[in-house]
């Protein structure tokens, strides 16, 4: 009797390892997928849960083609906040690249304590009559900074980068033509889609699993919900209410706009490099908040979808966790370690 049901126990252990082992097959299935063929994860999940894909160029905008320097009227805001290092190279570039039109540069200084301000209002004095300066007295944040520039713009279509060289000014003009062929209300500059991006391997994996979500929450395809390159109409801000000061800026702006269905989104692929100077971005306290910025605003406009994604996503962690530690279990008793 004892060694029957030592095999029933032994067979009760088997069976639940098995399909611990298969949930988890299925789960590694779907992030490997992810990670390195997006399109067919897409496919399953566009099944799965409605998800569309939003058109995407398939090239990056090419810095040659100069032709469309001649459109007119929208404004550059570049939120700066000690970037003694950078700001120089990146108002060379941006200048570089609005030359022979009517385009504008908002520079909002977010109460540098550098020599950001000396060095951009020498720049300003000595190069360029379309740029201007505005300071905060003491540093609001990297949205407080863009809502600042937004407002003082002068044009309707405003685009916006940072000043630390990550992004490709040279793109500007051509992102602001493809802004107005598509007759968006908000184009992205996509990091994750483009050839070259020089992010840290951590912040990649973690845009990757907020793009990710991000598409879950919304039923859109997107590829970066936190990209700090973008072309928009000005008047969207109306429309996403209440954002917040700190980074989590971007991510925000992206739920908001996805979970509207008339608001024009898009997307294009650009080039990002390693930033210049001492980067100010912490890894878990502001993933974290990109995470509420994300789900918090997707909860309230579908909660349903969110409580059910969020549940088997948990289940597949917890999955995976579990079988990891059982065989660690199994291995260490069959070495007489813990038996």
């Amino acid at each position: 009797m004892v060694e029957y049901m030592g095999q029933r126990t032994l067979i009760y252990q088997f069976t639940s390892i098995l399909i611990l082992f298969c949930l988890s097959l299925i789960a590694s299935v779907f992030i490997l997928t992810f990670i390195f063929s997006e399109f067919t994860l897409w496919r399953v999940l566009g099944i799965i849960f409605a998800v569309q894909i939003v058109k995407n160029d398939k090239d990056e905008p090419q810095e040659s083609e100069t032709e469309i320097n001649d459109f007119e009227g929208y404004s550059i805001v570049i939120p700066v906040y000690n970037e003694e290092d950078g700001i120089i190279p990146v108002l060379t570039e941006v200048v570089q690249a609005i030359e022979g039109s009517n385009a504008e540069v908002v520079i909002v200084d977010d109460g540098s304590s550098d020599k950001t301000i000396e060095l951009t209002t020498n720049f300003i004095n000595t190069h360029e009559s379309q740029l201007k300066i505005v300071q905060h007295p003491q540093n609001k944040g990297y949205g407080s900074a863009l809502k600042t520039g937004f407002t003082v713009a002068k044009n309707d279509i405003v685009t916006f980068l940072d000043a630390d060289g990550t992004y490709p000014s040279a793109f500007i003009p051509t992102m602001i033509k493809l802004f107005r062929k598509r007759n968006l209300d908000i184009l992205v500059g996509s990091r994750l889609a483009g050839t070259t991006c020089d992010m840290p391997w951590i912040r990649k994996l973690g845009n990757k699993v907020f793009a990710f979500l991000m598409s879950l929450y919304s039923g859109t395809h997107v590829s970066d919900v936190g990209s700090g390159m973008r072309v928009m109409n000005r008047s969207l801000l109306n429309k996403i209410g209440d954002s917040p000061d700190g980074l989590f800026f971007t991510p925000y702006m992206t739920a908001q706009v996805l979970l509207q269905n008339d608001i024009r989104y898009g997307e294009t692929p650009i080039t990002y490099h390693e930033r210049i100077g001492v980067s100010k971005l912490n890894v878990f306290r502001d993933g974290w908040n990109f995470f509420k910025a994300i789900t918090i605003p997707s909860w309230r406009k579908k909660p349903l979808r969110v409580f059910v994604i969020l549940f088997i996503l948990l289940l597949a962690l917890f999955t995976i966790i579990t079988i990891v530690g059982i065989l660690i279990f199994r291995i260490l008793g069959s070495l007489n370690i813990i038996f």
